[in-house]
């Protein structure tokens, strides 16, 4: 599950940090008279998106037909799920609240260049 997570939010899906990465990305492109380069932006998106969703499908659609041949999975340790799971909600966290993370990117960028 986290790593289906993961691969979403790769191809910049909401509500990931990635998207918001995105949007700010195109929108300062366009901004800045480089529409085609958003173009191309977008279309490498697209392009992504199509290997990032062959595991997902993998994963929980195909996967479905071949667990009755398949020994069960071992648990992993508590130490990895917690890790799995703190990444997984700081992606989800900074996609919900991007202000945190771009408030912070912001002052930093104040503090280096002036």
């Amino acid at each position: 599950m986290v790593l289906a997570f993961a691969l979403i939010s790769l191809i910049g899906l909401p509500p990931t940090a990635v998207f918001f990465g995105k949007i700010y990305l195109f929108e300062t492109a366009v901004q800045s008279g480089l529409a085609w380069l958003a173009v191309i932006g977008t279309v490498n998106t697209l392009i992504s998106a199509a290997y990032y969703l062959r595991p997902v499908k993998a994963m929980f659609i195909d996967s479905a037909e071949d667990e009755a041949d398949e020994a069960p999975m071992p648990r992993p340790s508590n130490s990895v799920l917690a890790t799995m799971g703190l990444v997984t909600a700081g992606v989800l966290v900074i996609g919900l609240h991007p202000g945190l993370l771009i408030n912070a990117a912001e002052a930093a960028v104040a503090a280096i260049f002036s």
